[in-house]
């Protein structure tokens, strides 16, 4: 009788467990889970990596992160860092880019890439700005006049206002006004030839936007009556309330002059 020979074949042995699924039993176990990112053990609740600050998906193994939410502070740094060559968004950039940054290290909020080129360009753009205004492409003096072609425009426009009063006063009372105070507004609820009420009070003290304004009256024909008069208008501070003197009288041509007061002989100021 023949026996039949043991066989020699193994039964297959298991495959080993990965080792992302061992580790991630061994730390479900012992309440851990790893940051993908950084590597750093976090207690199983964590919804942000106490390490790097990413935060985890909710309810996701340990090795899926949630996409961090992008801050606004990121977006705004770079819109504002493409409008760099306009100084007031180059600084927001720089100001957005920081925050942003901030806000991803303690928050775990994402961006940061964003962030970062909102910084180069935001810095890049204060950079360039002295190439660019000297070259003239930014016209910085336009949009930031300094304070004695503030004063200086101001005065034109006041000049012109003060004179348009006169004229209004003179058809309605028949003559032109003692005083700039008689222009003023009135005590009393009616206007009258001492205040016709046609400036505001401030202007009629004769002072405002860094200027002093004298007016004079002539009576030529000696009836009582001033038929014509004389209105000049002065920097309270030369060389810093305004460069500019200004001059007008019945003919109603304004003109100027720099550095001295202006009179009926001074080149006319184009309308």
């Amino acid at each position: 009788m023949t026996t039949r020979p043991a066989s020699t074949a193994t039964k297959a042995e298991p495959e080993p467990e990965s080792e992302a699924r061992a580790r991630s039993r061994l730390w479900d176990n012992a309440n851990v889970k790893l940051c993908f990112y950084c590597g750093a053990e976090n207690a199983a609740d964590n919804r942000i990596c106490a390490t790097c600050r990413r935060p985890f998906a909710a309810g996701t193994p340990f090795d899926r992160l949630a996409q961090p939410k992008l801050a606004w502070q990121a977006r705004a740094s770079l819109i504002c860092g493409l409008l760099a060559w306009f100084p007031p968004a180059a600084i927001a950039a720089i100001v957005f880019g920081h925050q942003a940054r901030r806000r991803a290290e303690k928050a775990g909020l994402g961006g940061e890439g964003l962030a970062l080129a909102g910084l180069v360009l935001g810095c890049g753009g204060l950079l360039l700005l002295p190439l660019l205004v000297s070259l003239g492409v930014l016209p910085l003096r336009e949009w930031f006049p300094p304070e004695t072609e503030r004063n200086e425009a101001a005065a034109i426009a006041l000049m012109r206002q003060l004179t348009q009063a006169i004229y209004t006063y003179a058809d309605s009372y028949g003559q032109a006004p003692p005083t700039l105070q008689a222009l003023g507004p009135p005590q009393q609820a009616a206007p009258s030839a001492e205040a016709a009420g046609l400036i505001e009070a401030r202007l009629a003290e004769g002072i405002q936007a860094g200027y002093r304004f004298r007016y004079q009256p002539f009576d030529l024909d000696g009836d009582g009556k001033f038929d014509t008069f004389t209105l000049q208008a002065d920097p309270f501070e030369p060389g810093t309330s305004g460069n500019r003197y200004f001059f007008v009288d019945t003919s109603g041509v304004l003109r100027a002059e720099s550095g001295r007061p202006a009179t009926a002989s001074s080149p006319p100021l184009p309308r």
